[in-house]
């Protein structure tokens, strides 16, 4: 191919979390397929620091939280700027402003949609003016998983045939169980310490209250069982798992480790990962946990259905209902085999969803969105 490519890739967010770790495998494995890569933040954070590690240098343009006009107008500066030729965006406001300047600048737009939260929780007559600038002004519309296609598409975000289902993936390579990092003492707990843990930003989404209230329930059956808290958390919601905590007399049983920057060694030694989300678009932990061989509970939520056959390489419970939740927690510490059968089942499963995968369809999608022949190469 004789030009290179140049690709915006756009976020609204600065902090850790899903959509943030696929934005940075994106900016990274395009970069490495042959894409030059244009990183733009809203602001310095988790997302700046982790990108210039790898060697990226992100624009910064600041925005505030309502509509900014100043930011629309930088942006556009921007593509005309730095030459770019397709524009890839994360997130709602993301997404908006990028349809935006792409109708402005007659530039493509690929916008990635990653969970229920970026439609908004309630809809109305601007959430709805929203999706239709978005519809409008995208060349295709990415969606993580066929639950939130079929939620946009019924919600009247998008014509069907604009939108594309691609699936997170996951650096298998980095998630695979080292039998060296097997070690409970490394993290503090004693070798017959029970741990079950959950992973992921606190949101009232994630259904952390439930993941905690379960403890209290699965702590009759097994007194050596330890719940561990991993994810950003604002001053706020700590204080309240605390005062839940100790409500439920669990101060010895349940801890809160904020974010991690790795969680490799943490999955490795769990005994149950749990996702008791309420909505989730996907569930990246999901795969990581079953890439770690790890048995995976989790709720009908959404993305999770389509990675979970329950009872084939996981359990699949009802959202919001602790007792289920902590039901399905203690069969699977009660019944050796069937741990074993999701361990082995679950590690098949992650294979499905690799970062390979993933970057594959970008790519193709690219080619697809910027009028190239799909065989071509970078």
């Amino acid at each position: 191919m004789n030009k290179q490519i140049r690709i915006l890739h756009l976020i609204e967010t600065k902090g850790p979390g899903g959509a943030e770790t696929v934005y940075i495998q994106i900016v990274k494995g395009m970069a490495e397929r042959g894409y030059k890569s244009f990183p733009c933040v809203t602001g310095p954070g988790w997302v700046e620091s982790t990108l210039k590690e790898l060697g990226f240098y992100p624009a910064i343009i600041s925005t505030n939280r309502s509509f900014d006009f100043k930011f629309l107008s930088s942006l556009i500066q921007f593509i005309k700027n730095k030459r770019i030729d397709l524009i890839h965006s994360h997130l709602l406001g993301a997404n908006l402003y990028a349809s935006l300047a792409g109708i402005i600048t007659r530039k493509p737009v690929i916008s990635t949609f990653h969970g229920i939260v970026d439609i908004g929780r309630h809809q109305g007559m601007l959430n709805l003016l929203k999706g239709k600038i978005i519809s409008f002004g995208s060349s295709k519309i990415v969606c993580v998983s066929k639950f939130l296609q079929k939620k946009l598409t019924s919600e009247g975000w998008a014509q069907k045939d604009k939108m594309e289902v691609i699936y997170n993936g996951v650096d298998l390579e980095k998630f695979s169980r080292n039998r060296k990092n097997i070690n409970k003492c490394s993290l503090g707990f004693k070798e017959t310490d029970i741990l079950i843990g959950i992973i992921g930003n606190i949101r009232p989404t994630k259904g952390h209250k439930y993941f905690i209230e379960s403890a209290a329930l699965v702590r009759k059956k097994f007194p050596n069982v330890k719940y561990l808290i991993v994810g950003h958390a604002s001053g706020e919601d700590q204080r309240k798992f605390f005062t839940m905590i100790e409500s439920f007399s669990l101060k010895t049983t349940v801890y809160f480790w904020g974010f991690q920057k790795d969680v490799t060694n943490i999955l490795a030694n769990l005994n149950v990962f749990v996702v008791p989300s309420t909505s989730e678009g996907f569930s990246i932990a999901t795969i990581e946990a079953m890439a770690m061989e790890v048995p995976v509970v989790a709720t009908r939520c959404g993305g999770p259905e389509e990675i979970i056959t329950d009872g084939k390489n996981g359990l699949l419970v009802s959202p919001a209902d602790s007792k289920t939740l902590a039901n399905a927690i203690i069969r699977i510490l009660s019944t050796p085999e069937l741990a074993s059968k999701f361990i082995q089942e679950g590690k098949k499963t992650a294979q499905r969803f690799s970062l390979d995968a993933m970057l594959s369809k970008y790519d193709f999608l690219y080619r697809k969105v910027f009028g190239l022949s799909c065989n071509q190469s970078n």
